[in-house]
């Protein structure tokens, strides 16, 4: 699947941060579909947020101007202490989804566009407006041209491009028979905003999380978590986990547990993800942590009583100053689920449902 934006769905949230955006890059990413947008609307995009900055800075300077009449010492104002940054769309796109395919305007025969402009030939509107959409039109339409796969387009100018009969929204007449000359095979389904398409196209709840970068965002949280459940095992849990009842019947005292992961996380295996409410996401998911040291401190009496049975299970024992250290190289198999919150990235009620010690 293909799925083409128009300048209008960038409107008012130019860095992508909406709850439609972000559900959009999920499906994208998740699914292997490409995203595809034209040179043109990179350009547009760009220069409206531009436009609207400076129009924002000349509204500030007027108003400084304002107080400076109302007040007797000069008003301290310096444009570059605002923050404002410079803004390129396409580096904020690339950042988030994996497949973005830019396709240029260059080749379109400006014959072409004076006729259509002449004839009002949508997306043309009387007095010649629709210069750029035409551009914009005519260059999807060369890029699709070979494409067999669905194409998803999205645009909020629904005057230039669609008509509605009984409730039903279709391309204008010229737009439909500008599909048919090229020859296009592809189909090319229409969505009047974005919100449209996600609620009607894309699962919450699957999608709710962006998979292809889901190692990344929770590697750390994961990593500890994993560590912390194996610091804090009983004597119970020490003995079902080596396979061997010494911890639950002869060991009288676990005085300390130290985990040391060498080598981070793998295999990481998303089970399930759910949409809560606000911001929170269930998810469960399998992984496991290679090369883990896990050091279990015991009194060193213990160690004496149970000497041959310790040495059976640890590769390296250590006595000093009355306590026993018993080293062990583990790889931990854990199936677990936690509530992570997708604005502010913070996770709790991390549970482990089944863990497993491979030595």
């Amino acid at each position: 699947m293909k799925v083409f934006l128009d300048t209008n769905v960038f409107y008012n949230d130019w860095f992508m941060n909406n709850a439609n955006f972000k559900y959009l890059f999920h499906f994208l990413n998740n699914e292997g579909h490409e995203l595809i947008l034209s040179e043109l609307v990179v350009q547009e995009v760009e220069n409206i947020r531009r436009r609207e900055v400076a129009s924002c800075l000349a509204e500030i300077k007027k108003q400084i101007r304002k107080i400076q009449k109302l007040n007797q010492n000069k008003i301290a104002y310096k444009e570059s202490e605002l923050g404002v940054e410079e803004y390129e769309l396409l580096p904020i796109i690339k950042s988030r989804v994996e497949s973005v395919e830019v396709f240029d305007y260059e080749n379109i025969s400006h014959v072409d566009v004076v006729e259509r402009a002449l004839t009002n030939k949508k997306p043309f509107l009387e007095g010649e407006k629709g210069y750029r959409d035409t551009l914009i039109w005519l260059s999807f339409l060369n890029h699709i041209s070979d494409i067999k796969d669905n194409v998803i387009f999205i645009t909020e100018n629904k005057s230039d491009f669609f008509k509605t009969k009984d409730k039903t929204i279709s391309f204008h007449d010229d737009l439909q028979t500008d599909i048919k000359d090229k020859g296009v095979e592809a189909k090319i389904e229409i969505y009047t905003s974005l919100f449209d398409f996600v609620n009607s196209t894309i699962d919450k709840d699957d999608h709710a999380i962006d998979k292809i970068n889901a190692e990344e965002l929770f590697e750390d949280f994961l990593e500890e978590s994993g560590s912390r459940f194996i610091e804090n095992m009983s004597h119970k849990d020490l003995s079902y986990h080596y396979e061997a009842s010494i911890f639950d019947s002869k060991v009288k005292d676990i005085l300390d547990i130290r985990t040391d992961v060498w080598e981070g996380i793998e295999d990481l295996e998303l089970i399930n993800t759910t949409k809560l409410d606000g911001n929170d996401i269930y998810v469960s998911c399998r992984y496991n942590l290679r090369r883990v040291t896990v050091e279990i401190d015991i009194p060193e009496s213990d160690y004496m009583e149970n000497k041959d049975e310790l040495h059976r299970l640890f590769i390296d024992i250590d006595v000093s100053s009355n306590t026993a250290i018993l080293s062990s190289y583990v790889r931990p198999y854990f199936d677990v689920s936690f509530i992570y919150n997708d604005r502010d990235e913070s996770f709790k009620d991390y549970e482990v449902a089944d863990l497993y010690l491979r030595q």
